[in-house]
């Protein structure tokens, strides 16, 4: 606190020290709310960007496993010395 708000508090009339307590208290809650807000909000950001990622990696594993397929398939018909397996 600074000395003018002390200055001012001696000579407020009807004035109680519970009011700028319970106003700080009161600030205090709206802050600690505030930053629960913004953490919640950032965790959500968090999880689904690594559920996009997650999936990105399933589906590239998915199209190289299907890219592995097709040039074995291809090398197949170019070489008709070798087999063909399905």
């Amino acid at each position: 606190m600074f000395f003018y708000d002390i200055w001012n508090i001696k000579y407020l009339s009807k004035f109680k020290w519970n009011d700028l307590t319970g106003e700080i208290a009161y600030k205090s809650v709206v802050r600690e709310q505030k930053l629960a807000l913004e953490i919640s909000a950032a965790k959500r950001e968090r999880d689904f960007y690594l559920s996009k990622v997650d999936k990105s990696r399933a589906l590239i594993s998915i199209q190289e496993r299907i890219n592995k397929v097709l040039v074995h398939r291809l090398f197949n018909l170019n070489c008709p010395d070798n087999k063909v397996t399905p």
